[in-house]
């Protein structure tokens, strides 16, 4: 049951607590800490109560893809002090920044798509760039990079989650301040919301503005980021022709590609039912920050925890503090639909990364997948998955696990035209149809 029947009411601390300690029990979580907000105050909590082991509310954790929060912030900051505008077109921006040959596939992008993942480009390659010789991203390499890979799809076609867009929003902001992404970031941010202690100088060098890589937020300290960024949103003017930042996150643009759990997206954020907005940071070493904000009830909930499933005790206290319901069937609705002609999802999708092979074999759909290793033309040995349909067009690759959930989800987006669909989506990434015929 929920503790709470109000969109605005927030449960009492013993009442959060008891949620928690049931929830968390449950998903095997050992260790959370939670901050619940809304127009009349705060509730936190830090479980297991009492526990020395605990985590802590001032406890930092990676941040992971939560960065690109921070970058949006920056950008936000730019554009509401003139310096950039949402409508930029990125050729523009490249060519002001000192790059002297603005690739194709880059000129006509649009500054917001690299802010909510529309502006096509294939980022699987740009793991390990590095800084240049004023200390700066280097931008050059950025786009020399994606210049060599083929564009998953056509700017403001298809959402696409990736790391080049914050990449190169962190390299313009170096160019447009003149200054390096770690201390624009310290002034504007990390001071603001009291977390230099736990991002020091020594560190500003492993920090990234997409990936996140050594920035570190405690569960106190992300809230403020949400309350940084609303401000940045509620300043915003609108320009000549009515644009502003608040028009953009007032519109829930439900471009194909976005999930069936989400009503759409913009500028990063993942609309759901109610109003709320979704955020989630999952780092490798397992560490979750999870930020959920309603700007129409000016209510929110932060999650950080050290272990996988935390994302899903997010989701679960959500759906219980607010009274929603949480929109995890597509398990139990395994094996309810059938596709109406598997001819057509038949054939080979990829980007400069991972390769999915989809066949028939013997009447029952299978995946094979395999990964280019960064930096190098070795492929890992493929690995063959069974897929079973749960819904339109969508499927799980089995075996599942219930904790990896967007890697298991796939669905085939696209035209669907001359009984092929054109990308097959997971969640986050897309990938292009590369074959021009079934694979047989």
């Amino acid at each position: 049951m929920p503790v709470i029947l109000s969109m605005t009411e927030l449960p009492t601390a013993d009442g959060l607590t008891t949620l928690i300690a049931r929830r968390a029990t449950a998903l095997k979580v050992t260790r959370a800490a939670v901050v619940c907000f809304g127009p009349s105050g705060e509730v936190t909590c830090e479980f297991p109560a009492g526990a020395s082991a605990r985590m802590s509310l001032s406890g930092p954790v990676r941040v992971s893809c939560v960065a690109k929060l921070t970058t949006a912030t920056l950008v936000l900051h730019a554009v509401n002090e003139g310096r950039l505008r949402l409508d930029d077109r990125l050729g523009g921006l490249l060519a002001k920044s000192g790059v002297e040959a603005v690739p194709a596939q880059l000129s006509d992008i649009v500054l917001y798509q690299l802010l909510d993942h529309s502006h096509g480009l294939d980022g699987a390659d740009l793991s390990g760039v590095g800084a240049d010789c004023a200390g700066r991203i280097d931008l050059i390499d950025i786009c020399a990079r994606l210049a060599n890979q083929e564009p998953l799809h056509a700017p403001g076609a298809i959402y696409s989650y990736g790391v080049s867009g914050y990449l190169l929003l962190g390299a313009l902001l170096e160019h447009v301040y003149d200054a390096r992404y770690y201390d624009l970031l310290e002034a504007c941010i990390l001071r603001p919301i009291g977390a230099t202690e736990s991002n020091p100088p020594a560190i500003r060098h492993t920090i990234c503005p997409s990936t996140g890589g050594a920035l570190r937020l405690s569960a106190r300290s992300a809230k403020r980021l949400l309350a940084l960024y609303w401000r940045q949103v509620r300043q915003s003017p609108a320009d000549s022709t009515g644009l502003s930042i608040k028009r953009l996150m007032d519109e829930v643009r439900p471009l194909p590609g976005h999930s069936s759990r989400d009503t759409g997206f913009t500028l990063g954020w993942r609309h759901q039912a109610g109003g709320w907005l979704n955020w989630v940071g999952r780092d490798a070493s397992g560490e979750v920050l999870s930020l959920r904000s309603n700007p129409q009830t000016g209510s929110g909930l932060v999650v950080t925890g050290s272990e996988p499933r935390t994302y899903l005790l997010a989701e679960q206290l959500h759906a219980d503090i607010w009274h929603l319901h949480d929109d995890r069937g597509l398990f139990t609705a395994a094996g309810k639909c059938e596709p109406i002609d598997p001819s057509c999802y038949l054939g080979t999708f990829a980007d400069s990364k991972t390769t999915l092979k989809v066949e028939d074999s013997c009447g029952t759909m299978t995946m094979t997948i395999s990964h280019r290793q960064t930096g190098t033309s070795r492929v890992s040995p493929p690995s063959r998955k069974t897929l079973r349909c749960i819904g339109p067009h969508a499927f799980l690759c089995l075996p599942a696990e219930a904790h990896a959930f967007h890697h298991q989800f796939f669905q085939f987006i696209g035209s669907g035209t001359a009984r092929r669909f054109s990308y097959l989506w997971n969640g986050s990434r897309v990938w292009p149809r590369r074959s021009q015929q079934p694979a047989s």
